[in-house]
């Protein structure tokens, strides 16, 4: 008899897979719950993350505070709290409250324990070893943190005139030929100082004097002597690695929203000049005016006048604009285009004269002020006067205003002819930025009146 073996099958049945597929996919649910849900372990690890940053950051504020109670020797002012911060996370990576009490970083608010003091910026705060700028009796540094660095324009004020810093560094890089650490200032050093800084400027003044009187107009025939001015300006940038410049043209005081003009032609100067915003430039006056305007301007302890016009030129290296040879597109010209700041006035130059009439800057005038708040360009001898500070849209650098164009400035320096008692700079309203430019200058006899504008001065403190 023959034997049948069956034969088993081997495998898992259908109903054991489903069931296996189930089971792996309740597995794989529970796993990613425990990766990802509210508790998972993903979200409770970037949690921890988060508070780990967190913690981290508010450490680094509580650290911000410290250095700056230490830097304040026991007290935490606003000024030092924000160098620290600024530190820590970038001038732009923080939000310190109005009160002083917290720091928002990130949209998250971190409690600053302690007290701040509200400002607390001093000077001493400011000076570094290649320039120590300094403050005049009578004088504070601006409210504005805009206005409290060196580097960005240092402004200082008495209350109505305000002044910017103008950094010429203290550095070898600088000073090529001077000694460093002078003593005694002899007539050998004052050249080499002002060689050296001819040359870091870029003056059109001789690079190579053989003494001052090369960079100065002879005296006589109604022209002072500038040696010892000259003297002291150069010992003052040398010693404070700088000097203060008039933030604005200088204005007549009391002329903010005057619509007719203070000065129509040329005679004595009974208004008070004034360096400040929105007010009508100084028109009509002579270079003697000009000066004794400068000197008499409140300056504190300090000297003040016209500026020997290398400082003209270290001004313009301080805000980049050394070598500019075409002024068009910052300045005010006949051919610039640009907004009128809100409160700031205008009156036409026209065929060479100086309207009377002085309007707000949102008042058109076909062919000079259009589209309400915009001065266009204009034809030969024709632009427009406008106000200190209007043009700050693009004629402002480094807090500086009314550099280019607007009204010609005035700088003690030798010119051609050597008559010429001092020169004109920058440009004026009725003339174009491509010629008349921020460095252009020339010079003017000793009566000779700004008839095609106003000689002004940028004031000097040294």
């Amino acid at each position: 008899m023959v034997e049948h073996k069956k034969n088993k099958a081997s495998g898992i049945t259908l109903i054991a897979l489903v069931i296996t597929i189930i089971v792996l996919l309740i597995l794989a649910g529970i796993s990613i719950q425990m990766l990802t849900g509210d508790n998972g372990i993903l979200t409770r690890a970037g949690e921890a993350k988060d508070t780990t940053e967190e913690k981290s950051i508010d450490e680094r504020v509580k650290l911000a505070y410290l250095a700056a109670l230490t830097g304040g020797k026991g007290e935490a002012t606003e000024w030092k709290l924000k160098q620290e911060l600024n530190k820590e996370f970038g001038e732009n990576g923080y939000q310190l409250s109005e009160d002083l009490t917290k720091v928002t970083i990130d949209n998250k608010e971190y409690l600053i324990v302690g007290t701040v003091q509200p400002g607390g910026i001093t000077i001493e705060d400011l000076q570094t070893e290649t320039t120590k700028p300094y403050l005049p009796t009578g004088f504070n540094i601006s409210s504005k943190e805009d206005e409290q660095s060196v580097s960005k324009g240092l402004v200082i004020t008495d209350g109505t005139n305000q002044f910017v810093w103008v950094e010429v560094p203290m550095t070898e890089a600088v000073y090529q030929n001077a000694t460093r650490n002078i003593i005694e200032f002899t007539d050998a050093e004052y050249l080499k100082i002002a060689k050296d800084l001819v040359i870091y400027s870029g003056s059109t003044l001789s690079n190579n004097p053989t003494s001052l009187a090369d960079h100065l107009p002879p005296a006589g025939n109604g022209i002072p002597d500038y040696t010892s001015d000259y003297k002291d300006m150069l010992k003052s940038v040398y010693q404070n690695g700088g000097f203060y410049v008039g933030r604005y043209e200088t204005g007549i005081q009391g002329t903010e929203n005057a619509t007719t003009s203070a000065r129509t032609a040329a005679g004595n100067t009974t208004q008070v000049a004034v360096i400040k915003e929105n007010v009508q430039p100084y028109t009509y006056i002579t270079w003697g005016q000009a000066q004794t305007l400068a000197q008499g301007i409140s300056s504190g302890d300090k000297k003040s006048g016209l500026p020997i016009g290398m400082q003209w030129d270290l001004m313009l290296r301080f805000i980049g604009k050394d070598g500019d040879t075409n002024s068009t597109d910052w300045g005010n010209y006949r051919n610039s285009v640009f907004n009128l700041k809100q409160g700031s006035h205008y009156a036409k130059y026209s065929n060479y004269a100086l309207s009377n009439t002085w309007k707000a800057y949102n008042v058109n005038e076909t062919g000079y002020v259009v589209s309400s708040e915009k001065k266009s360009q204009s034809s030969n001898g024709n632009g427009i006067l406008c106000t200190t500070g209007a043009n700050t849209e693009k004629n402002s650098k480094k807090n500086i205003c009314d550099i280019a164009g607007n009204v010609w400035e005035c700088t003690r320096e030798k010119t051609s002819p050597n008559l010429s008692i001092c020169s004109i700079r920058g440009g004026h309203c009725n003339t174009l930025g491509s010629g008349d430019t921020a460095f252009f200058h020339y010079g003017i006899g000793v009566n000779d009146n700004a008839s095609n504008g106003r000689i002004s001065c940028f004031n000097i403190l040294s």
